[in-house]
């Protein structure tokens, strides 16, 4: 008769559920929030170091300026970084490690707000500043007389 044993298998289902990673920044610079703030790792809030590890790639390299991904997924711009729009990618995988390996290779969006143009001062031209001191002339010799 043969011998049969019963064995048990569990099966761990897991997933990475990334949301879109969308910044702006002034061109002052600064940095953002972390772009595993809005990803999921089986069902539950991804957390660098606990359920999801996060490997930045290679930064945009702008003409001016730096933009650059934190080991805490964060993003700084350096102040007067060049106006635009960056793509900056990161792998974003499960942990514990599976085999197959779960990971996704993403990319957040940052866009560098151009400087603020200066609004215009209206100004006057020669004439209307000659009929402006003629009128505010007239003006304090009119005074000047009534006190008299």
């Amino acid at each position: 008769e043969p011998a049969c044993r019963q064995a048990t298998t569990t099966v761990r289902v897991v997933d990475l559920n990334p949301g879109a990673d969308a910044f702006n920044l002034p061109i002052a610079g600064g940095t953002t929030a972390s772009v595993v703030a809005n990803d999921q790792a089986s069902s539950a809030q991804a957390v660098i170091d606990t359920n999801v590890t996060l490997t930045p790639g290679t930064p945009p390299a702008p003409s001016a300026g730096a933009v650059g991904m934190n080991p805490d997924g964060t993003i700084t711009v350096a102040p007067n970084t060049t106006p635009g729009t960056y793509n900056v990618p990161y792998r974003l995988c499960t942990v514990p490690a599976s085999t197959p390996a779960t990971c996704l290779d993403l990319t957040a969006r940052v866009t560098v707000a151009a400087p603020a143009q200066p609004t215009a001062v209206p100004t006057l031209t020669a004439w209307a500043l000659i009929l402006l001191g003629t009128l505010v002339w007239g003006l304090g010799v009119r005074y000047h007389r009534l006190r008299i």
